[in-house]
Order: C-alpha cells, then sequence, then structure tokens
C-alpha cells in the first residue's frame, strides 16, 4: 500500500479521455521496442486492462452479479 503502483489512468480511461485502443496500442508499443526479457510490466499492465473491461461489461450486462 505504500507504493505508487498504479498507472492512475482509471478515471480518464472511465471518462473517455483515453481511449481503450490508445492504451493497448501503447501497451503494444512499448512491448515490442523493450529489450528482450524486459516486457513483462507492459504485458502485466495490458493484462489488468483486458481484467477490467471484462469485469466491466459483466457489471453492465448482470447487474445483480455485485
Amino acid at each position: 500500500m505504500d507504493l505508487d503502483g498504479t498507472s492512475q489512468l482509471s478515471p480518464y480511461l472511465r471518462f473517455g479521455m483515453i481511449g481503450m485502443r490508445q492504451a493497448v496500442f501503447a501497451a503494444v508499443q512499448a512491448m515490442r521496442t523493450s529489450p528482450p526479457g524486459m516486457s513483462k510490466s507492459a504485458e502485466t499492465w495490458l493484462n489488468e486492462l483486458i481484467w477490467r473491461e471484462f469485469y466491466i461489461q459483466i457489471l453492465y450486462h448482470f447487474p445483480y452479479v455485485r
């Protein structure tokens, strides 16, 4: 909890100031341009974006899941 380990992009994604495609593109570019074996953090961030979108869709279509 004492580490600043988030991207802090959630409100920008939520309100459409940054598009999901932009975020995915940036993560993929980071993975492509990083040295071999160093793309793990971008890969992890992309995975978390995917899970975020998945749960947003679940809550939208099945609001009683909470």
